[in-house]
């Protein structure tokens, strides 16, 4: 900003205005000088110097500015040409203690080598992705959540398992639909969404609740004890599996033990899921090894009850209000599968 004169009446001005004229005619001049220019001449293969900017022309002119760097007041610019690699080395010096040098390379192409500089100059932002998140009327809280520590090396299939509610005259009835490669396996249908009776399960997509079905799944103890049946209600047990809140960690989410019977048609086993750990925000959480999986209770990994620690045998995960996927990594018969999922789905959690 330029100082403001202000002259009296007399046509001369005073000792006073002059000298500070002086002043603001020296700080213009200080400022001109910030800045230098150099020019070459490829013929006779040598530099010129004048003030302000720096040119150095190769086919058409271009121009580049030095960096006035702050706290500067005294600057001394030497410039080494090299015939072999036609770079150019600036070296910038200034009286403070520090100092800043660069390595420039001109070419023919000045704007690509000026959009390299500044790209590298630019820093690189991590983007962290957003949680997945659906909400669900049928969910509790607290929720285990998806964690990606490792990928997964088992070898592994997943199967699915839907929920569509029908309405009618006689009201509404909740169908469960369990899928491998998008192929329909097993069909359960059920009255209500925590139902209390038994629940017949049929092969294929087609189920009738009076009709013939292959197998029975019993729920008792509110909903939160199932039994699987060959047939009818008083056929032959293949699976049992139960709920179980400790009341000496109510803090923790319920776990589930499942026993699978010989008499499914393969050797007798027993599994309980994994206790899940609290993440600094209050979140339970379980490693799903990269699989896609939404907050819920109904998120679970079945390890063998004898071997806590083990690998996982069984994982479900929430995708969907709807839905959910099951991960097997063991040999287990495809209806057992499906019982365990069709439990933890119509289980009571709380």
């Amino acid at each position: 900003m330029r100082p403001t004169i202000v002259f009296s009446s007399s046509s001369y001005a005073s000792d006073d205005e002059v000298e500070i004229k002086k002043a603001a005619s020296s700080k213009r001049e200080t400022q001109k000088k910030q800045q230098v220019k150099i020019s070459l001449d490829q013929e006779t293969d040598s530099f010129s110097y004048s003030d302000n900017f720096i040119v150095i022309p190769q086919g058409k002119p271009k121009t580049a500015t030095l960096p006035q760097k702050q706290g500067t007041t005294k600057t001394n610019s030497s410039i080494n040409k090299s015939r072999n690699t036609g770079k150019i080395n600036i070296k910038i010096e200034s009286d403070n203690d520090e100092s800043d040098s660069g390595n420039y390379s001109r070419s023919s192409n000045t704007e690509k080598d000026d959009k390299n500089i500044t790209e590298k100059s630019e820093p690189k932002m991590k983007i962290k992705p957003a949680h997945n998140s659906e909400l669900n009327d049928d969910d509790d809280l607290p929720p285990i959540v998806l964690v990606n520590n490792q990928a997964n090396t088992i070898p592994q299939v997943t199967f699915a398992v839907s929920r569509k509610i029908k309405s009618s005259i006689r009201g509404k009835r909740f169908y469960y639909y369990f899928y491998s490669d998008s192929n329909p396996l097993f069909c359960a249908k059920a009255k209500s969404r925590h139902p209390t009776s038994h629940i017949p399960i049929c092969k294929g997509d087609q189920i009738h609740m009076k009709g013939k079905h292959e197998y029975t799944f019993l729920v008792g103890n509110d909903s939160t004890f199932f039994s699987l049946r060959k047939g009818k209600s008083s056929g032959d047990e293949l699976l049992a599996m139960n709920i179980v809140l400790d009341s000496s960690l109510l803090m923790l989410p319920r776990h589930i033990d499942v026993q699978i019977f010989e008499k499914i048609g393969i050797p007798p086993i027993s599994l309980t899921t994994k206790r899940p750990k609290m993440s600094t925000r209050g979140d339970w959480t379980l490693d799903f090894h990269n699989k896609f999986t939404i907050p819920s209770e109904k998120n679970a990994i079945f390890v063998l009850l004898n071997d806590k620690e083990g690998p996982d045998l069984l994982v479900t995960r929430k995708i969907s209000g709807s839905g959910m996927e099951i991960d097997l990594c063991t040999n287990l018969p495809e209806i057992a599968v499906f019982a365990i999922g069709l439990g933890i789905f119509i289980a009571k959690l709380r």
